[in-house]
């Protein structure tokens, strides 16, 4: 009813043909791993036992004894102390002959073996080396409710509201540590809000505040304070002081993946209890993780703790003129968050020897990446700010012009630690609009630019290289029928570009659409 607002949804996904890529390249490659390894090695010191000495088993004592010098003095392994300095000025001819040699042990790309194989692993389970599905078959149950209370009270505009979500993980153990079952849990929240005008409605008073609880995280309680203030009949100043909260994602309370160059790894305490993996032949509990993980810089024992909601302090000013003919609208904001939500990087022994710590793992090089979901214990802030311009000209023109800037302030004293903010530094707009071009015809157009920025997340690290792109369109009231006919563009003319690696290139896009008003 008028006062009453009810919403009930639910939110399916299914990951459908979803595969792993480093699963994929390893189920095809590993079977083969140990005749490739033999070829490259015996064709790579063949040919350089040839380049030492004519008589070939002459030229290989006289490297067997060259390696174990060096692996001696510098402590190499045997295998790292191939480059064979004393004899060789350049071993690259020789690393260029043995690949090709070895690769020839590997099932040919494309090939009718290659693709049938592929096609298999792409039905198991993803496991590095036997399969590389993940499935997907989450789901969130929502429920929302608020009531404006104009009719019950009267000294200011109050609506009162609750909410309420059940998430159901469900990924067969594919990605998720939901081994044995699926993985639930709820969440819910409750909120008020009341506005009130002083000073004759020249100030808007906006008050608000929330409590939110989910089942694995302490409650979070988050006011707000704002004032809109009229400064003229066509000025106002905008202000506001608000705290939030962010609680863990199911990435980063669940996750249990290995993408080939690390393991994903989520930090909810029950998931960290639940987490197995096998790596490289080992069993690595979450327990083993967090026990005995090393600083992947320093290698100094890692500090590792259950992943917590994420808060943030925000202050927000702003400014607005609307005239008949210019708008400008300058905002700026500068927040302060506690318990930033991060990967933390680490190297984990994959055995434990005989002295309780992983030194003899660390010794081997037996140590495996993990990016272990968690909190820093550092001050991060974000500051930015915003400006939009519009101004019309010869009455049926409209220029516009919008720069957003933002920034992440942020020491790094801890580098283990990847903060993912993500955006953009610098971000311009500048457009042209016309209402009327001639009888029934207007346009806009547009070119919109960002800047370079380093993409990071748990799957991958990139920069994301800047670019323009132009959009346009044309639009043409049909008025026999009522209608308007849409011809337009996005990315006219451009290059491809991404806005997140990984997610594939956006490349050009055209539209026409028809909308009738019957």
């Amino acid at each position: 009813n008028r006062n009453l607002n009810v919403r009930a949804y639910s939110t399916i996904e299914n990951s459908g043909n979803t595969h792993q890529l480093t699963a994929l390249a390893a189920g095809i490659v590993l079977p083969r791993s140990e005749a490739w390894y033999g070829k490259y090695l015996q064709t790579y010191i063949l040919g350089a036992a040839s380049l030492v000495n004519p008589n070939p088993i002459a030229g290989i004592g006289i490297l067997a004894e060259e390696i174990g010098i060096v692996a001696a003095t510098q402590g190499l392994a045997a295998a790292e102390a191939l480059s064979f300095d004393s004899y060789l000025a350049d071993t690259t001819p020789l690393h260029n002959a043995a690949r090709e040699a070895a690769d020839q042990v590997l099932i040919p790309a494309g090939s009718d073996e290659f693709n049938t194989l592929a096609e298999n692993l792409k039905k198991k389970p993803v496991a590095l080396g036997s399969g590389a599905v993940i499935i997907d078959n989450s789901r969130t149950h929502s429920f929302e409710a608020n009531y404006n209370m104009q009719d019950l009270v009267s000294f200011g505009d109050m609506i009162i509201g609750t909410s309420f979500r059940n998430t159901i993980l469900d990924s067969e153990g594919t990605l998720f540590t939901d081994y044995d079952g699926t993985i639930s849990y709820m969440q819910y929240g409750a909120y008020a809000q009341i506005q009130k005008d002083i000073l004759g409605g020249a100030v808007k008073l906006t008050g608000s505040a929330r409590y939110d609880k989910s089942e694995f995280f302490q409650g979070n309680f988050t006011p707000r304070i704002g004032a809109l203030i009229a400064i003229s009949d066509n000025q106002n100043i905008r202000i506001s002081y608000q705290t939030g909260f962010r609680n863990p994602t199911n990435q980063d309370q669940y996750i249990a993946l290995n993408a080939g160059d690390k393991i994903l790894m989520g930090s909810s305490s029950d998931s960290v209890e639940r987490f197995l993996m096998n790596v490289g032949g080992y069993p690595i509990t979450g327990e083993h993780v967090f026990t005995h993980a090393l600083n992947s810089v320093t290698f100094a024992p890692a500090s590792l703790e259950n992943v917590e909601s994420e808060f943030v302090r925000s202050l927000e000013l702003g400014y607005r003129l609307n005239t008949s003919d210019l708008s400008i609208d300058f905002s700026g904001y500068y927040s302060d968050f506690d318990n930033f939500i991060a990967a933390h990087g680490v190297y984990v022994p994959l055995f434990i020897g005989a002295s309780g710590t992983g030194a003899e793992a660390v010794a081997a090089g037996a140590l495996f990446p993990f990016a272990v979901d968690g909190n820093v214990d550092e001050d991060v802030k974000t500051l930015g700010a915003s400006v939009s311009v519009e101004k019309s000209l010869y009455d049926n023109y409209t220029l516009g012009f919008v720069y957003e800037f933002n920034k992440l302030d942020y020491d790094r004293t801890d580098s283990s630690f990847e903060p993912s903010f993500n955006t953009p530094e610098n971000q311009i707009k500048v457009s042209l609009s016309g209402r009327k071009l001639f009888d029934n015809f207007s346009f806009n157009v547009s070119a919109r630019y960002f800047d370079d920025y380093y993409y990071e997340s748990s799957f991958i690290d990139r920069t994301v290289e800047s670019a323009v792109i132009f959009d346009a369109q044309v639009s043409m009231n049909l008025t026999a029928i009522d209608g308007i006919l849409k011809v337009g563009g996005a990315n006219v003319g451009g290059d491809d570009y991404v806005n997140m690696p990984g997610s594939g290139m956006i490349g050009n896009q055209y539209y026409v659409s028809l909308t009738l008003n019957p």
